[in-house]
C-alpha cells in the first residue's frame, strides 16, 4: 500500500509542479487553467505508464513462482483488484486532487471559468496509460525495456489523442469528442489486457502485441485528421461590439459585459477627442485574442465578473497615457521620480473618470498623497457639469502631451 501511496505521490508533485511553471501563462486568462492540466499529462500519463508497467512486471514474475495455491477465479479477481489500485492511485487519486486545488484557486482568487472537459480528459488519459503499461508490460519481458516502451507510447499518445495549441488560449474550447477518443483507447487497452491475461503463456505476448498495434494505429487514425487545424479543440467566435473607430471583443459568456465597457470605452473617446488626440483604430479584447485580426492594434482589457472595472477603465485609458504609447517624450529611461508621479497623475485622473465616478475612493494607489490629491480634485470636478469636466481634462491632456507639465490646479 506504501508503494501505491508513494507513487500517487509522486504524481500529484509532478502535475502540481508542471502547472507551477505555467502558472503566469493561465492565470491572467479566462480559460488557461484547462489547457494547463492537459500539459501537465505529457510527463504525468507517461510516469504512470511507466509506473503502471514496472508494477505489472514485478506481479508477472511473482506469479510465475506462487507460494500458495490460489484459484484461477479468486486469481483473477485479485488481479482485478491490483488493476484498480493501481488506476485510483496513478491517475483518478492526483488528478481529482489537482484539479480541485486549481479550481479553488481560481474561483477564490483567480476570475474567468474552469472548463471541467480538460481535467475530465485528463482523468480518462491517466487511466489510459495505467492500463497501456500494463499491456506493455504483458508483451515485454523485464523491468526494463516495458517501462520505456510504455513511457515513449504514452507520450505519443499525448500528442495525438487530443490536438490543440500547447498555450493558454483564451478563444478555445474543449470538444467532447476528445473525451469519447480517450474512453474508446481505455477500452481497446483493457480488453486487449484482459484479453493477455486470460490467454496461455505463448499467446498473450501475441495478444498484448496486438492490442498495442491496435492502439498505435487507433491514435495515429483519430490523432492525425488534418493536425493543424486543432480538430478537438473549436474555436469560439467572440462577442463583438463597435465603439465609433473602435471594436470590444469578449468571451461570448461575458456579453452582458458588454454595455459597461461600452460606456467606459466612449468616455475614453470623449477625454481623447477633447484633447486632439489621434489614433488608429484599436480592438480591445479579453486575453488571448489577437486584434490584428479585426483589422486593429492588439490592446488587451479584462473585464471581472460584475461588470466594467479599474482594469478595464485602465485599458481603455492606456493609448493616451502609455508611455509606450502617448507620450514618450515625457517618460523614459532618463525620467526623475517627478517625471513619473506627473504622468501616474495624469493616469489616474483620466482612469478615475473613465471608470463613472471621479470622486470613488474604493480603488488606490501605491501613494496615498496622489490618491488624496486625486480625490480631491475629483470630488470637484464631480460637481460640474459634463461638457465642462470633459474640457478640462482634454486640457490637461493636451497640455502635458505638448509640454509635458501639470500642475494639477483646478478652481474651487
Amino acid at each position: 500500500m506504501r508503494e501505491r501511496l508513494r507513487g500517487s505521490l509522486f504524481i500529484f508533485i509532478i502535475q502540481s509542479a508542471v502547472l507551477l511553471l505555467l502558472l503566469e501563462r493561465w492565470w491572467p486568462t479566462f480559460n488557461g487553467l484547462g489547457p494547463s492540466i492537459w500539459i501537465s499529462m505529457l510527463l504525468v500519463g507517461a510516469a504512470a505508464a511507466a509506473i503502471a508497467a514496472t508494477r505489472e512486471s514485478a506481479r508477472i514474475e511473482a506469479e510465475a513462482r506462487p507460494v500458495t495455491e490460489v484459484s484461477p477465479r479468486s486469481q483473477f479477481g485479485i488481479v482485478v483488484l491490483h488493476w484498480g489500485a493501481d488506476v485510483l492511485t496513478l491517475s483518478i487519486i492526483p488528478t481529482v486532487m489537482v484539479s480541485s486545488v486549481a479550481y479553488l484557486l481560481v474561483a477564490a482568487f483567480g476570475y474567468g471559468y474552469f472548463d471541467w472537459g480538460y481535467p475530465l480528459y485528463a482523468l480518462l488519459f491517466g487511466i489510459a496509460m495505467v492500463l497501456l503499461g500494463k499491456v506493455a508490460a504483458r508483451l515485454f519481458a523485464g523491468r526494463v525495456i516495458a517501462p520505456l516502451v510504455a513511457f515513449v507510447l504514452a507520450v505519443y499518445a499525448w500528442m495525438y489523442t487530443i490536438v490543440t495549441s500547447a498555450h493558454a488560449d483564451t478563444w478555445t474550447m474543449f470538444d467532447r469528442a476528445a473525451l469519447l477518443f480517450v474512453v474508446l483507447l481505455a477500452a481497446l487497452l483493457f480488453v486487449g489486457l484482459l484479453l493477455a491475461y486470460r490467454a496461455s503463456e505463448k499467446r498473450a505476448a501475441a495478444v498484448a502485441g496486438l492490442t498495442l498495434v491496435g492502439f498505435v494505429a487507433l491514435v495515429f487514425i483519430g490523432g492525425s485528421i488534418h493536425v493543424y487545424n486543432y480538430p478537438r479543440v473549436p474555436t469560439a467566435d467572440p462577442e463583438c461590439v463597435t465603439v465609433a473607430s473602435d471594436s470590444i471583443c469578449v468571451w461570448p459568456e461575458d456579453e452582458p459585459l458588454l454595455p459597461g465597457l461600452v460606456a467606459q470605452l466612449e468616455r475614453a473617446q470623449a477625454l481623447e477627442a477633447a484633447a486632439g488626440i489621434e489614433r488608429p483604430s484599436i480592438v480591445f479584447a479579453e486575453p488571448g485574442y489577437d486584434g490584428a485580426s479585426r483589422g486593429g492594434h492588439r490592446m488587451t482589457v479584462a473585464p471581472v465578473e460584475g461588470g466594467a472595472s479599474l482594469r478595464s477603465a485602465q485599458g481603455f485609458v492606456a493609448p493616451a497615457v502609455d508611455t509606450h504609447t502617448g507620450f514618450p517624450q515625457c517618460v523614459d529611461g532618463n525620467s526623475t521620480g517627478e517625471d513619473f508621479d506627473r504622468h501616474f497623475q495624469v493616469a489616474d485622473l483620466m482612469t478615475a473618470y473613465v471608470i463613472g465616478d471621479m470622486a470613488d475612493d474604493s480603488w488606490a494607489t501605491s501613494s496615498p498623497e496622489m490618491d488624496a490629491w486625486r480625490l480631491q480634485v475629483g470630488q470637484v470636478l464631480e460637481e460640474w457639469p459634463e461638457a465642462d469636466r470633459v474640457a478640462w481634462l482634454g486640457e490637461q491632456l493636451a497640455h502635458y502631451n505638448e509640454y509635458c507639465e501639470f500642475s494639477g490646479e483646478i478652481a474651487q
